[in-house]
């Protein structure tokens, strides 16, 4: 059971909802991210944009604008390529942060070098390829392919960690309800009271009215009182909320023979019953009192 609550309060922390949750924050956690493509297409032209204009003094040099059109054309098929793999790497070494990315690492690396020969050949041709060339742009290629990687598993991970949390707030009242359940005691039907040597069955149907003693209660019948060793708390677990209501620290009494209300000053009441006991309300239990006569239990 305490394993359970734990568990309650471990998802209320991570999603930051209670058990009765509001309906506008699980909005808000529901909302759907931006998709792949659209990520993927608005990063790569941001990226074409900025490296044209980072090389705008030479643009009028014709194999520039082809160089950056290529680089972007190729590196983005390449990271098509590239996505089965990271699933793959991500699941494998999900938990070896540096075993992960390592393995990324060098990958790009790899990938990255080819590319840049890829996009040099195209670009310059064979008799036109310099290695010095080739050596930069290899470097700043992997470099892109790692960057991508890395962002590529984080929006991963969250949207898998978002479709978790929205699986899970559904179930969130079910799971404390039925806990809630789990925890509430078997609502008595009868008491064992020890009298003497015997042991005499009281039914909770012919209980009163309840009232404290030191370590014990009370039960008052219409013939006798019974004395019972157990607390007014545990007491008002075990009974039905819908016969019985606790009035008072040290009293608990049965709905239908309530037969006067008698307000008094600080939303106290004597209450009066139909065996012609009186009984004093407190404040505490003011709401549990104006609910009942609200509901018109009584009626």
């Amino acid at each position: 059971m305490r394993q359970c609550e734990r568990y309650l309060r471990r998802i209320d922390r991570h999603t930051r909802l209670t058990v009765r949750y509001n309906p506008g924050m699980v909005a808000a956690i529901q909302r759907r991210s931006p998709g792949f493509w659209a990520l993927q297409c608005g990063g790569w032209l941001l990226l074409y944009l900025l490296s044209l204009a980072a090389s705008a003094p030479h643009l009028r040099e014709s194999f520039i604008l082809a160089y950056n059109t290529w680089d972007i054309v190729v590196l983005f098929a390449v990271t098509l390529a590239l996505r089965p793999v990271l699933r793959s790497a991500g699941g494998r070494w999900q938990n070896s942060w540096l075993k992960l990315q390592s393995s990324i690492f060098g990958l790009c690396f790899l990938v990255g070098s080819v590319a840049s020969y890829v996009i040099s050949l195209i670009t310059f041709g064979a008799r036109g390829f310099r290695l010095s060339y080739w050596t930069l742009s290899g470097v700043q290629c992997s470099l892109v392919l790692f960057l991508w990687a890395v962002l590529y598993l984080g929006v991963r991970q969250s949207n898998a960690l978002q479709e978790s949390r929205k699986s899970l707030i559904p179930t969130l009242p079910g799971v404390a309800a039925k806990l809630s359940e789990v925890e509430r005691p078997a609502l008595a039907t009868t008491f064992a009271v020890r009298n003497g040597n015997r042991v005499e069955i009281v039914p909770v149907e012919t209980v009163l009215w309840i009232a404290a003693s030191k370590d014990y209660v009370e039960l008052h019948t219409q013939r006798s009182t019974h004395l019972l060793r157990d607390t007014m708390t545990s007491m008002a677990q075990r009974l039905d909320h819908k016969q019985f209501m606790r009035i008072h620290r040290s009293r608990i009494v049965r709905v239908d023979q309530i037969r006067e209300l008698i307000p008094l000053d600080n939303g106290e009441h004597r209450i009066k019953l139909h065996d012609g006991s009186e009984h004093r309300s407190s404040r505490t239990y003011a709401n549990a009192l104006a609910e009942w006569m609200r509901s018109g239990t009584g009626e």
